[in-house]
């Protein structure tokens, strides 16, 4: 379709995807590997939360009920979940 026209680390991050999962026929280790993901985004959000020591721990619980974070991993398996990830480990 044309030439990347902005930052474009996630072709690197799928390619090394496609080649963990055997050129994509592997979608089961695939799914694990976003599975893993989602677990990993969650538990850094958590750690943030935590850290403020200003959210109450009942409201972290509400957290895995979050939205915006499972369709990041449900709706949009593109770039955001990698770029998420990395955002938050950042602010962490």
């Amino acid at each position: 379709t044309g030439p990347i026209v902005y930052p474009a680390g996630y072709v690197y991050v799928y390619a090394v995807l496609h080649k963990v999962t055997e050129g994509g026929r592997d979608i089961v280790k695939g799914q694990y590997i976003f599975g893993a993901l989602y677990v990993a985004v969650l538990a850094v959000l958590l750690a943030i939360y935590s850290k403020t020591k200003k959210v109450p721990l009942w409201a972290l619980s509400l957290l895995v009920l979050s939205r915006r974070v499972h369709s990041l991993f449900m709706l949009r398996l593109f770039n955001d979940c990698f770029a998420t990830f990395f955002a938050f480990l950042s602010i962490l």
